[in-house]
């Protein structure tokens, strides 16, 4: 009886103390989280019910002890490692009280883009696909979208659509999105086609540190000349709206393809980081501007250096920054904050199914997913963020066959689909890939994710002005 009873004992505290270690490895970080702390818990746990042991039940127990606290000591310098990389990326220029960046010097930051182990890898560690589904089932369960999607699993033959998936050595893209939150970044995440090769992400490294220090929002665009005179209202609108509301901030511009001389006026009165972007570093597509590749690298490398990311197109104008200001804290919270087209048009009509294709879906998959626009956009800095949306995203732009598989110009005119019986009838790129993705990650919270932002911002593609020429009378006034 007391042996029974003393086995029972032990099994107990082993369990007890799983359960305890699991529960310090979520309540602490793995810094935090010491060989002492772990050897403290169990000589707590072991001391008050380690009387009740038969001798062969102790030797057994402190077998037992031994070999799991060999394996949490392996496991807690692999799980440190795996968080260093995940969450604290690319910190080392932030200031730890979140005031003022530092100003290091370029060559020292690029040095350390270069030495972090996430640029040299293809892919993100595996065993963080614990730590991921964790982020993606609390932020699934906190997010109270404007209307949630339930017709998911509606096919193309109920629009009576004339479309046939194209099966290959009888693998068939999926007709369904995965409900498992393993399942939905896996296939992102994990994806082979979707990983960047270590060049591609070198660059974003060289981009990364052109920025001189760590900000908590950095707001970014982007022009070529054809967008000259609609950039300037831009700027009057950004410099007299949104740039005064903003804390700890940093604006940068990325120059596509201007004149001589607009690119000095821009450098002169844009108030801002004015860069080129490195065209010659990239795949010939990218020069191809309505491929928008660009535009995602842009996004993804200013994301190594702030907190928050805003990327705004020359043609938004703000009509209410206190509203802007409330959107951006949304976006902390919910992780993106990405612009609503507007017309309500689903993905499938306005992308190629090659797309769908190398994400292994079928468009049918996603008739129920507006397309977004990316015209505004904010991106938190998080794991989840980095590794399920943006990384395959930016996957998806330095690979021709998927972001810009034919001509664009052949495919760029997007006629009117309502009541069409044909999908991909032109393509949006970078629009179409982050709605695909974001459909895929946060599917029936799709729209807490992808929102209306009528409320403080507007697109005004034909206003332009000349708001250049009028700081440049404003200064010779000032010195006279």
């Amino acid at each position: 009886m007391r042996f029974r009873f003393s086995v029972r004992v032990c099994v107990c505290v082993c369990l007890y103390g799983g359960e305890r270690y699991e529960g310090l490895a979520r309540e602490n970080p793995v810094s935090n989280l010491t060989p002492y702390s772990m050897v403290k818990s169990w000589t707590v746990m072991m001391r008050c019910p380690i009387h009740f042991c038969l001798p062969q039940c102790k030797v057994v127990l402190l077998v037992v002890a031994i070999a799991f606290l060999g394996y949490t000591l392996f496991e807690n310098g692999k799980r440190s490692n795996q968080l260093n990389i995940l969450a604290n990326q690319s910190y080392d220029s932030y200031d730890a009280l979140g005031s003022l960046p530092h100003q290091d010097n370029k060559k020292d930051r690029l040095q350390r883009l270069r030495n972090d182990e996430t640029w040299s890898s293809h892919k993100v560690p595996i065993p963080s696909l614990r730590l991921l589904t964790s982020d993606l089932r609390k932020k699934l369960k906190m997010l109270q979208p404007e209307k949630e999607i339930v017709n998911m699993t509606t096919a193309c033959n109920d629009y009576n659509i004339d479309y046939q998936d194209i099966c290959a050595d009888d693998v068939c893209p999926q007709k369904i999105l995965p409900e498992s939150l393993k399942g939905r970044i896996e296939q992102l995440a994990f994806r082979p086609n979707l990983q960047v090769p270590k060049m591609y992400r070198e660059v974003l490294a060289e981009m990364a540190a052109a920025i001189p220090g760590y900000y908590d929002v950095i707001m970014v665009s982007a022009l070529s000349s054809n967008h000259y005179m609609e950039a300037q209202a831009m700027f009057k609108d950004l410099h007299e709206k949104v740039l005064p509301v903003l804390k700890n901030f940093t604006f940068v511009v990325y120059d596509l393809g201007l004149k001589a001389a607009e690119r000095d006026q821009v450098r002169t009165y844009c108030r801002c980081t004015f860069l080129p972007f490195p065209f010659e570093k990239f795949p010939e597509y990218f020069q191809t501007l309505k491929c928008f590749a660009w535009k995602v690298t842009v996004i993804r490398a200013m994301y190594e250096r702030a907190n928050l990311v805003m990327w705004t197109d020359t043609s938004i104008r703000y009509t209410n920054p206190e509203i802007l200001l409330k959107f951006m804290e949304r976006a902390r919270e919910r992780g993106i904050q990405q612009r609503l087209q507007p017309f309500h048009t689903p993905n499938p009509y306005h992308t190629l199914t090659q797309m769908f294709g190398y994400f292994g879906d079928s468009p049918c998959a996603h008739m129920a997913f507006h397309q977004v626009e990316t015209g505004f956009g904010l991106y938190h800095k998080e794991p989840l963020v980095q590794h399920v949306v943006l990384d395959p995203w930016y996957g998806c732009a330095v690979h021709a066959a998927c972001i810009c598989p034919v001509e664009q110009k052949s495919v760029q005119i997007c006629p009117d689909v309502r009541g069409s019986t044909k999908i991909g009838v032109c393509m949006r790129n970078e629009q179409s890939a982050i709605s695909l993705i974001l459909a895929k990650v946060f599917r029936e919270k799709y729209r807490a994710i992808v929102v209306r932002v009528g409320s403080f911002q507007k697109a005004m593609r034909e206003q332009k002005y000349p708001y250049f020429k009028e700081l440049r009378q404003k200064k010779a006034q000032i010195s006279e």
